[in-house]
This record gives C-alpha cells, sequence and structure tokens, in this order.
C-alpha cells in the first residue's frame, strides 16, 4: 500500500475549498495561557491537508508562533505547507519533515507516520533511511495506531532495511486489524501460512504489491522494443521478467506482472513444465484459491488461480506466435 505521501496528491486533487470553521482554526492565534494540543488529539489526512493547501503568506507568522510554541496541529500544519509550497513558500522537503518529526516528538502518531514515509521513500535533501522509517512506524504502532502497525508489516513483508520475514509481518497485519486499511485481512492471510523457499516469498511479495497497487516498487527501468518494465524482483528459473503498462508507455499504470521461462522446443515437455509451475504456485498461495485448468484458451493450455480480494494468477505454455511463443509465463495481475 502507498505510504501517506501518496494520499497527498490524491487529497490536493479535491482540495477546492475549505470551511471558514476549519481554516479559522488552522490559523487563528491561541488563546493566552493554552497548553500544547495534546498528542491524542484526532488528525483527519484530508482535512488537514485542505487547511494547509488554503494558507497564504499572510498565515504563517502566527501559524509559526504557535508551532513554536508546541502546538502539534501548527507543526503539522507548517510542515505540510514546506511540502506542499503552500502560503507562497517553495517546497522544502527537509524543513516540512522538521516540522513533522517535532510534532512526532509530542506523541502525536500522525506525524510520526508522515515523517515516516520520508524515510522509507526518500526525498531531495532526505536520504532514504529505512532504519528511521521502521523507528517512527513502530514508536506510532507501539502508541496505540493501528496503521502504523500495517506499515511496520510491510516493511518485514517486503524486507525494506530489514531481512524479509513473512511471519513477523502477519503479526503486524494483525495489530492492524482495526485500522481502515481495507487490504490488511487479505495481507494477513498472505502471511500467516508458512512460506520458507525463495519462490514462494517471491511470489507472495508480488501478489500483494499488485493488491495495494504498489506493483511499481519492482520497476527496474523502461525496456522501449517491448514496451513494458523490466523487473527488479524475478521468481527462480525465469529466463525474464517484468511488468506490463496500461498503455504501452512509460507514463502508463502498471498492470501485470509476468515472468517467462527460456524456450520450450517440446511442446509435450512444455506443457508438463508448466504443470509443475502451476502446482507450485499453488502451493505458495494461500488457502482458499480456486485453481481451473484450462486447454482451450489462448494463448495456450492455462491454469487460473483466483480469489475474491486478491489479484488473479496465470500460468500458461503460450504456443500462440508472439515474443513468449514456446515460453513458459507466469502472470499476475487485477
Amino acid at each position: 500500500m502507498p505510504g501517506p505521501r501518496v494520499l497527498l496528491s490524491v487529497v490536493l486533487t479535491a482540495a477546492l475549498w475549505v470551511p471558514a470553521a476549519v481554516f479559522a482554526q488552522a490559523v487563528s492565534p491561541a488563546p493566552p495561557g493554552s497548553k500544547p494540543q495534546a498528542a491524542t488529539a484526532a488528525f483527519d489526512t484530508s482535512e488537514l491537508v485542505n487547511a494547509a493547501h488554503q494558507l497564504t503568506a499572510a498565515d504563517l507568522p502566527r501559524l509559526q508562533a504557535r508551532a513554536e510554541m508546541g502546538e502539534g496541529r501548527a507543526q503539522v500544519l507548517l510542515g505540510l505547507a514546506y511540502e506542499m509550497g503552500s502560503a507562497d513558500l517553495m517546497p522544502q522537503p527537509s524543513q516540512a519533515l522538521s516540522w513533522f518529526l517535532k510534532a512526532a516528538d509530542q506523541g502525536i502518531t500522525w506525524s510520526a507516520i508522515w515523517a515516516a514515509d520520508f524515510y522509507l521513500s526518500g526525498s531531495p535533501g532526505i536520504e532514504q533511511d529505512f532504519a528511521k522509517a521502521l523507528k517512527l512506524y513502530r514508536s506510532a504502532a507501539d502508541s496505540g495506531d493501528p496503521k502504523a502497525a500495517f506499515f511496520v508489516g510491510q516493511m518485514y513483508f517486503y524486507g525494506d532495511g530489514v531481512p524479509a520475514d513473512h511471519r513477523e509481518a502477519a503479526a503486524w497485519y494483525k495489530r492492524a486489524a482495526t485500522s481502515d486499511v481495507p487490504v490488511v485481512q487479505p495481507m494477513i492471510a498472505l502471511t500467516e501460512a508458512p512460506c520458507a523457499s525463495a519462490f514462494c516469498v517471491a511470489l507472495r511479495q508480488i501478489v500483494g504489491a499488485v493488491m495495494t497497487d504498489a506493483a511499481s516498487r519492482f520497476i527496474d527501468g523502461w525496456d522501449e522494443a517491448r514496451k513494458e518494465w523490466d523487473s527488479t524482483i524475478t521468481l527462480p528459473d525465469s529466463e525474464r521478467c517484468g511488468l506490463t503498462s496500461s498503455d504501452r508507455t512509460s507514463v502508463g499504470d502498471v498492470q501485470n506482472y509476468f515472468c517467462d521461462s527460456a524456450q520450450v522446443a517440446d511442446v509435450a515437455r512444455g506443457k508438463a513444465l508448466a504443470k509443475q509451475l502451476a502446482d507450485v504456485v499453488q502451493s505458495a498461495l494461500p488457502a482458499g484459491f480456486s485453481r481451473s485448468d484450462r486447454d482451450d484458451v489462448r494463448p495456450g493450455p492455462s491454469t487460473f488461480f483466483a480469489l475474491e480480494d486478491f489479484p488473479h494468477v496465470r500460468v500458461t505454455f503460450n504456443v500462440t506466435p508472439g515474443s513468449a511463443q514456446n515460453r513458459v509465463t507466469l502472470l499476475v495481475g487485477p
């Protein structure tokens, strides 16, 4: 699942107006003698981004004063202003991060998660640092934020800065069960069954990435001749693995993940290898996937796997003309 930084662009698309009461709350001076905002106060991403988007240069002095006094909401809004470049500011990721970290230090889990995503992905002036990202996510999770627990699970699932450990990932996903993350239950199902082989771990990572719209994390350069991306993650015994584009251009959305074997001249052997791969795939997938073996489909004899809420998986021995002819192909897609 994309981190908080991806959510920002989605929310900004809808940020055309903000209620006057919300805007006033964003910039009004704190009452004399007031205490910093409690760390347990509710923080809503869309409302915060909307409010920060509406800030003007005239609002900044008061907002900065409140942030320097230790008000968590003001620190978050100032961080968003520096991140987004609102209020006539130039986008300054490092300055934004410093304010998010100040709010996180007060125990504001929303800000800890937001700051962690800077380190998870890296930004101009901010080096990617998985250890710092994991520390912030864990801190927020240990403070009771179930969404943070999901992001910790993601780091163990993919092995971001730690050895990939699907059993550990499952434990964190279970802690995220009460969150509003829609894919948390499928991710629990994907990780809680034992998975020891390199093929099993890699296939589950691919299925999880496609399911959470995160398959772009595997992009490794655009192949203009094939109109496909190469992939950073490959499956054992495959000659080439890649990702297809929704419009066959490098700016399209990732559509499917695939792996092709070397060419197999003998059709009977190719079909046998495809069935053997399908058996391995079935053992790696969580319980509940249906299996359908068919010989009457194009581009060739295929095995289909399906389960509600999960991507479809197909294993095919391609017999029709094309770049994958006489190859065994594994495809994971919507």
